[in-house]
């Protein structure tokens, strides 16, 4: 990957296999991406905006995939934050997968079907703020949030497991002003 620094730049309408913004950046800092695509089908890839990347003080709106991980695949994010991330299949997991959030503002509020399962997926959060969500879940395998603050969101539960050996963790969240059915919820075919 490049090791460089990529700071204050804007991204707006790129395209790419995977990571459509940046792939494989070490330092990225200070930018803004917008409308950017990721076109692989695949259950672990994707990063419409960023893939493989390090993330700090850096907005994420309105970034789209083909499948999966309208924003981020295997990234490192610091004080960023994000909003109208999705795929083109409402089904599939829209916003991350196999991520790290760190100081992040979690926007959930962009309008999404009701077939929407959950945004984020085997993805870690730490001081984060989780507001206006509206749909089954925030998160699915293995969600961990740690210092984070979950306010109005209005969801069937915060992480849906699709496998029993997977854990979850909200540890010394606070929770305001939420609806929900069930923190957690184990189903086998990840059902509703």
């Amino acid at each position: 990957g490049f090791a460089g620094l990529v700071t204050n730049c804007t991204f707006v309408g790129n395209s790419g296999r995977a990571g459509g913004g940046v792939s494989d950046v070490t330092n990225v800092v200070g930018c803004v991406f917008t409308g950017n695509s990721s076109a692989v089908d695949s259950t672990t890839d994707g990063g419409g905006a960023a893939r493989n990347s390090s993330l700090w003080n850096c907005v994420l709106t309105n970034n789209t995939a083909i499948y999966r991980f309208a924003a981020l695949a295997n990234c490192h994010v610091y004080r960023s934050s994000f909003r109208g991330n999705k795929t083109n299949y409402d089904t599939q997991p829209q916003v991350a997968v196999a991520s790290d959030f760190t100081d992040c503002d979690l926007d959930g509020s962009e309008a999404k079907s009701a077939a929407c399962e959950y945004d984020f997926r085997t993805c870690t959060f730490d001081r984060c703020l989780f507001r206006r969500y509206s749909q089954k879940g925030i998160g699915q395998v293995s969600l961990c949030a740690t210092n984070c603050l979950f306010v109005s969101n209005f969801i069937s539960r915060v992480c849906n497991e699709t496998s029993s050996t997977l854990a979850n963790a909200l540890v010394n969240c606070t929770l305001v002003g939420n609806m929900y059915n069930a923190l957690f919820r184990y189903s086998a075919d990840g059902g509703t």
